[in-house]
């Protein structure tokens, strides 16, 4: 499908199309730019010889588009009078409102078109239609993508379908991809359930900086999704820091009451803070009291617990008995596979420790210190005596766990050492340990100092990235500060505020700063924070 799909971008599906100058002649009653701002439509004819009429921006936004949002939408579900269909004369580039309208009718309707074809007008008006005009209708442009997930995903059964579409959605509309839109939850929605992650990574790996909740009708749904979603995507890449980022950024949205999507962010943040740091990151404090109330409630105590008996002496048989204690609410909330990996982190964080203790230890004696034969008596288990058989990231997400695990059986010593020996080797490739095994004496392992002296020409490039991407920061930050003192929100809270302390009140320009909303779009934070992602198809 994806092959399909490819091949269709850029290319005009209607091979066959006939220009505009050969459309149905203009009558001498039909409507022109000197007319009144709205025209009665009666026919696709009639749309059509508008369209051939306005061709002015001007005449764009204040005759044809009232003209098309008063229009009665069978008009768009219609035929020429010789059977052709109107996208024929009509290009989405030169013709983007109308071209949108149509679109959006047959979405609608219960009597399609061919799907295929449908598809392939849709994929090619995402690649080409004109970013100026389209900006005049974000509330239609944000139905018309979430409309064609649900088509692909109900009508067509093809989630992955609309990944494309919904990627130059995002890529083309909006004036920079900083932009925060409705669309962009819903895009990483459709890499999550069709496992395509790295098809979100370009929209993924620009950082949100601007929210304009008026313009693209914003909800803090929209902001805590596209976060929690996000972290999900980079759970399933593996890149364990952004997912960490993800997930804190979601839980640091302010809050009147809590959301139970950063209930559930905070599930995922706390063991990927395990697998990233080796211990439970606490919340910041700029975190919203409401948010840390709710972090320690019931809600998330298997998890709490869960932390504290992997910073614990580092007994894996203590995390492996927590995790038998709760495995059943782990597969509930599809967190089983990542609470899994947090066992051989576990055992990784435990034989790094042994590089501060020890010069040389043996396999053998590696593999008892660490933990890799300690077992846990259970009347039903199943192995797991390696990384790679632990399930996925991405089988965590979606899926619940195919075998019932209870611990790990009890492993004879070569078999430990063999897999203390891979542990290391594995280790090693990674760069996260030093060292060398010798075959002699059983297999010895030797812990070296890190060779690296940090003055290479790849240390020098990263360094040089690091500080440019700073100094962008840095500049949007002061920007973004610049635009908030000169608001008119701002300056109005801050003259309340000085009248109200000359009075004996008090306030704090932070304070007004967060209660008007003003760094987050106004109303933004003030609507609907009880969305279950449940609901949202998961």
């Amino acid at each position: 499908m994806s092959l399909f799909l490819s091949s269709l971008q850029g290319n005009n599906p209607n091979q066959t199309s006939t220009p505009l100058n050969n459309a149905p002649q203009q009558s001498q009653n039909a409507p022109s730019q000197s007319q009144s701002s709205m025209h009665q439509l009666t026919s696709v004819e009639d749309l059509i010889v508008l369209c051939s009429n306005l061709q002015s921006d001007e005449a764009i936004e204040k005759i044809l588009l009232p003209t098309l949002k008063s229009a009665n939408s069978s008009i768009f579900l219609q035929s020429l009078t010789d059977g052709r269909d109107p996208l024929q004369l009509l290009h989405p580039s030169q013709h983007s409102l109308p071209y949108l309208f149509i679109l959006s009718a047959r979405l609608g309707s219960l009597e399609r078109p061919d799907t295929s074809v449908l598809l392939q007008n849709i994929l090619f008006f995402s690649s080409v239609f004109d970013q100026k005009t389209i900006s005049l209708v974000p509330d239609q442009i944000i139905t018309f993508g979430m409309n064609v997930a649900r088509f692909c995903e109900r009508t067509v059964n093809r989630p992955g379908a609309s990944i494309l579409i919904l990627r130059n959605l995002i890529s083309r509309w909006p004036k920079s991809l900083r932009e925060l839109t409705p669309l962009h939850s819903v895009f990483f929605k459709e890499c999550l359930l069709t496992k395509n992650y790295r098809a979100a990574l370009p929209v993924l790996e620009v950082d949100i900086s601007e929210i304009n909740s008026n313009q693209y009708s914003l909800r803090v749904q929209d902001f805590l999704l596209h976060h929690y979603f996000g972290g999900m995507l980079y759970i399933g890449l593996k890149n364990f820091d952004r997912a960490f980022e993800f997930f804190q950024l979601c839980l640091l949205t302010p809050a009147q009451v809590c959301s139970y999507i950063q209930i559930e962010a905070y599930r995922k943040y706390s063991l990927v803070s395990l697998l990233l740091h080796g211990k439970l990151i606490p919340l910041s404090k700029q975190t919203s009291l409401v948010v840390q109330r709710a972090c320690r409630s019931a809600f998330c105590t298997p998890y709490v617990d869960f932390s504290q008996a992997f910073e614990s002496n580092s007994s894996v048989a203590r995390l492996q008995i927590e995790l038998v204690k709760h495995q059943d609410t782990f597969n509930k909330h599809k967190n089983l596979g990542l609470a899994k990996q947090c066992i051989q982190a576990l055992i990784r964080k435990n034989i790094e420790q042994l590089t501060q203790t020890y010069l040389t230890v043996s396999l053998s004696d590696m593999a008892k210190t660490v933990g890799l034969t300690e077992t846990l008596s259970t009347s039903d288990t199943t192995a797991i005596d390696s990384e790679d058989a632990v399930m996925e990231a991405d089988e965590l997400i979606h899926e619940n766990v195919g075998t019932n695990w209870n611990g790990f059986v009890p492993i004879a010593e070569s078999a430990s050492s063999k897999e203390a020996e891979r542990l290391v080797l594995r280790m090693v490739e990674r760069g996260q340990i030093f060292a060398t095994i010798s075959a002699e004496d059983g297999g010895m392992v030797s812990f070296l100092d890190r060779p690296d002296r940090f003055d290479d020409e790849y240390t020098m490039r990263k360094l040089e990235s690091e500080l440019t991407q700073t100094i962008d920061i840095t500049h949007s930050i002061q920007k973004l500060d610049q635009q908030i003192t000169k608001s008119k929100d701002y300056i109005q809270k801050s003259l309340a505020g000085e009248r109200g302390a000359n009075v004996g009140g008090s306030g704090s320009t932070g304070s007004m700063l967060i209660g008007s909303g003003i760094a987050t779009g106004g109303s933004f934070l003030d609507e609907g924070l009880h969305t279950d992602p449940s609901e949202m198809g998961f």
